[in-house]
C-alpha cells in the first residue's frame, strides 16, 4: 500500500482565566483585538469565557508542532497584554457553569434556546484532530489499520452497508 497524501490540523479549546481569582472569565471580544495575525483566525465558542485557536492542514507532524507553537503562543501573549490568562484543561476546577454567560451569536443563542441549561452545562475544552485524506480507499484502509488497537481490544465486528463497523467492548479479566 503506498503512503496516503494527507494533510493533518488540530484545534483546541482553551479557558480564558482571571490571573488574580483563577475563575472563568468573559474574554473573547478583548483577545479578538489583539493585532497579530494568528490572533484573528481564533474562534469564539459557546461560553464567553472560551477560546479556539486552530492550525491550518499541515503535510508534516513537524510542521503541525511548529504552527500549533505559534498558535498557543500567540493566544497566550495576547491574553498576557489584556491582564489574561489562558489554561488548557478538559474543564475548570473551580468555576460554575451557573455563572458563565454564553456568547450572543446567532449559532450558539440556538444552542441554547434549543438544549436550555445542559447546553450551559456544557463547560468542557477540548482538542479536535482533523485528519484529511485525498483518496476514499486509502482513507477506510488508513482508518482500520490505525484502529487496529482497538480491534483487538474492544473487537470489531465487520457490517454492511447498514451496519459498516461496530466496536464492541470487551470485560477486562
Amino acid at each position: 500500500m503506498t503512503a496516503p497524501s494527507l494533510s493533518i490540523g488540530i484545534e483546541e479549546e482553551y479557558q480564558i482565566i482571571d490571573p488574580k481569582s483563577r475563575e472563568l472569565t468573559p474574554g473573547f471580544a478583548e483577545l479578538v483585538q489583539a493585532e497579530d495575525p494568528l490572533i484573528r483566525d481564533i474562534k469564539p465558542e459557546l461560553h464567553q469565557c472560551q477560546v479556539e485557536i486552530g492550525t491550518p492542514p499541515c503535510r508534516t507532524i513537524q510542521q503541525l508542532k511548529a504552527e500549533l507553537i505559534r498558535h498557543r503562543r500567540a493566544i497566550i501573549l495576547a491574553a498576557r497584554a489584556r491582564g489574561l490568562a489562558i489554561a488548557s484543561a478538559g474543564t475548570h476546577p473551580i468555576s460554575s457553569w451557573m455563572k458563565q454567560d454564553v456568547t450572543p451569536l446567532e449559532r450558539y443563542l440556538g444552542v441554547k434556546n434549543e438544549l436550555q441549561d445542559l447546553a450551559h452545562r456544557l463547560l468542557i475544552f477540548g482538542t479536535h484532530v482533523h485528519v484529511a485524506i485525498e483518496d476514499p480507499e486509502q482513507c477506510v484502509a488508513r482508518t482500520l489499520e490505525g484502529a487496529a488497537p482497538l480491534r483487538e481490544r474492544a473487537g470489531v465486528v465487520r457490517g454492511d452497508a447498514e451496519r459498516p463497523l461496530l466496536l464492541r467492548p470487551r470485560r477486562v479479566k
